[in-house]
C-alpha cells in the first residue's frame, strides 16, 4: 500500500512515503532534518545527545558546533570569524530577544539577527 502525503509518492504510484531520493531540490521535512543515507559513512556513530539551535542553550553552557541552516552568508560569517563546524564554544549570556554573547577560542562574540537559532549544536560533557 502506497502512502501519500504532500512531500511524497504520487498517484501514480512513484512510491511509499519517505522512499524518493533526498536531494535536488526536495523540501519535506525529512530532507531538511536528515541527512542522506548514502551521506553516512559505515563507521559513523549516532551522537548520544540531539543536536538542537544555539538558542536554546542554557548560560555557562559548553557546546560544539554541528551544523548550520540556512544560506552561505552564515556560514561566511562564521568562517569570517574563526568560527567553524566542530569547534567548541561557551554560552557566556543570553538576551531575551536573541542576541547571545559565545566564547570561541578565548575570543568573545555576540551572535545577533537570528544567527543562534540557525546554528545547530550539541551539549559537550
Amino acid at each position: 500500500m502506497f502512502k501519500r502525503d504532500k512531500y511524497h509518492g504520487s498517484k501514480h504510484g512513484n512510491g511509499p512515503a519517505g522512499a524518493h531520493r533526498h536531494g535536488g531540490g526536495c523540501t519535506c521535512p525529512k530532507a531538511v532534518m536528515e541527512p542522506h543515507p548514502e551521506s553516512r559513512s559505515k563507521s559513523a556513530t549516532v551522537s548520544p545527545m540531539p543536536a538542537f539551535p544555539l538558542i536554546l542553550a542554557q548560560e555557562g553552557e559548553r557546546v560544539k558546533i554541528c551544523g548550520l541552516r540556512g544560506k552561505g552568508a552564515l556560514k561566511e560569517r562564521l568562517l569570517s570569524m574563526g568560527i567553524k563546524l566542530g569547534d567548541e564554544i561557551r554560552v557566556i549570556r543570553k538576551q531575551h530577544r536573541g542576541a547571545v554573547l559565545i566564547e570561541a577560542q578565548g575570543v568573545r562574540y555576540t551572535l545577533g539577527g537570528g544567527m543562534p537559532g540557525k546554528i545547530n549544536v550539541t551539549g559537550v560533557k
